[in-house]
This record gives C-alpha cells, structure tokens and sequence, in this order.
C-alpha cells in the first residue's frame, strides 16, 4: 500500500509542476505578444517618420528642379510660379493625407494594444486563480495520501 501511495504522491507532484509550468509559459507568451504589440506601435511611429521626411525631400527636390528651370529660361524669372503653386498645393495635400493615415493607424493600433493588455490582464489574474486552486488541491491530495501512508 506504501508504494502505491508513494507513486501516487509523486505523480500529484509531478501535476503541480506541469500546472506551474503551463502557468509560467502563457505569462511568457503573453509577455511576448504584448511586447510585440508595442514594438509594431513604435514601427508605425518611426515608418511615419521617415515616410515624412522623404515627402519634404521631394518637395524641397522639385522646388529645386522649378528654380533650376527659372535660372535658363529666357522669357524671365517666375515663370514657373503657377507649377510652384499648384505643387505647394499637392503637397499640402499629401501632407495632410499622410498625417490622417498614421494619426489614424497609431490609434487604432494602440486600441487594440490596450485591449489585449485588459483582456491578457484579466486572463492571467484569473490563470493566477485557477493554478493557485489546482495547486492548492494537489497539495491537499498529497497531504492526504501522506497521512493515510502513516497509518498503514
């Protein structure tokens, strides 16, 4: 009887180490998945970035080649002032454009990060809970089987 109740007693440890180890691996994965959610809100931030720069260097490109067109025309200075104009006029669109788009992934994008982080909160305070109960019955069970041992 005393062997049974020792395999039996080790089987029940070995359950409350595989609960504690399922418990520690969701953390971690959920670690994981949140830290991902924030490196791709960062991305979205530096792609917006650089997308932005690169939208004023062409502007700034094609202001340059409008003044080059200026210097070798023969007619007079200013004559591309009404290209200057209308591209002043795009760009400001784009500009706009391009603020709306990344304004409007960035919040969207940290929503849902804040919805994971509430929903993986919730899970893992009631992860806590549920191990702590297997854990606790496990112990328990054990506690029972040494003292059934000692009697035998």
């Amino acid at each position: 009887m005393y062997a049974h109740t020792v395999a039996l007693s080790a089987g029940l440890g070995i359950q409350r180490q595989a609960i504690e180890s399922s418990q520690r691996a969701l953390k971690t994965a959920i670690d994981i998945q949140t830290n991902l959610a924030d490196s791709a809100v960062d991305t979205v931030s530096r792609q917006e970035r650089v997308q932005r720069r690169l939208l004023a260097l062409h502007h700034v490109a094609i202001h340059r080649l409008l003044d080059r067109a200026d210097d070798r025309q023969v007619a007079g200075a200013g004559v591309s002032e009404p290209l200057r104009s209308v591209t002043d006029d795009q760009f400001r669109r784009f500009y706009d454009g391009h603020e709306e788009l990344f304004e409007t992934l960035t919040t969207d994008l940290e929503a849902s990060t804040d919805a994971f982080d509430e929903v993986s909160a919730e899970f893992l305070d009631a992860l806590d809970e549920l191990t702590a109960l297997a854990t606790s019955a496990t112990e328990q069970t054990e506690t029972q089987l040494s003292g059934e041992s000692r009697t035998c």
